[in-house]
């Protein structure tokens, strides 16, 4: 019941560590194929919480005012997700007449479609939902990549290396478990102790940083 042959299909996923680094992928397949210099990175650094609807209402925005729509596009998501997809291609001036859009529920991996139209159950090894789990998959793949990039850049150089006594271990240690500089900032000596396993060290960053 496609409109199109789904001869070209852009897939969108996003990715985030508990609501930092938010980023999305885009991953082209053309025949069936990926063509990947037909891939996109996006950064979503307006996004401070955990908002996977959000963050694709944004990103559909970005890609489809500048670009021509695939024949289908998939989302990494369930009802929410294509939902929300739907919802931001109307604001640009397009509905369900110019694209098909579809997901995949990770539960059962059943095809999700949009509104109230009922999901799709096909065989596990149905030659159509294998198509659509390579995109899933590969949409995932790219984000995941995307977001560790995003985040090893960001350990690289803060204020944390010029504290004597933290070398890379702690700064990773201190960032992945408190989330960034600044929540480092606001947690206190003994919470940062834990971390650090040093009272005398945890003092030294208070103090570096700047008390609260």
């Amino acid at each position: 019941s496609l409109k199109k042959e789904p001869k070209i299909i852009e897939g969108i996923d996003i990715s985030h560590l508990q609501g930092l680094y938010t980023v999305a992928s885009l991953v082209r397949f053309e025949n069936g194929k990926p063509k990947k210099e037909g891939y996109r990175k996006y950064r979503l650094d307006n996004i401070k919480a955990p908002d996977d609807f959000e963050s694709i209402r944004t990103v559909i925005k970005r890609r489809y005012q500048k670009h021509e729509l695939p024949d289908l596009l998939f989302i990494d998501g369930g009802k929410g997700q294509v939902n929300s997809a739907v919802e931001s291609l109307k604001e640009i001036g397009y509905s369900l007449k110019d694209v098909d859009v579809v997901g995949i529920a990770k539960e059962d991996e059943r095809i999700v479609l949009p509104g109230d139209i009922l999901d799709l159950h096909l065989p596990l090894d149905h030659p159509v939902l294998r198509l659509l789990i390579y995109v899933r998959d590969e949409t995932h793949r790219f984000a995941i990549g995307f977001n560790r990039s995003l985040r090893s850049k960001r350990f690289e150089k803060t204020k944390l290396d010029d504290i004597y006594g933290i070398g890379p271990k702690r700064k990773k240690e201190l960032i992945k478990h408190f989330g960034g500089i600044q929540k480092v900032l606001e947690a206190s000596t003994e919470e940062i102790s834990k971390v650090v396993k040093s009272e005398k060290i945890a003092k030294r960053i208070k103090e570096s940083l700047g008390e609260k």
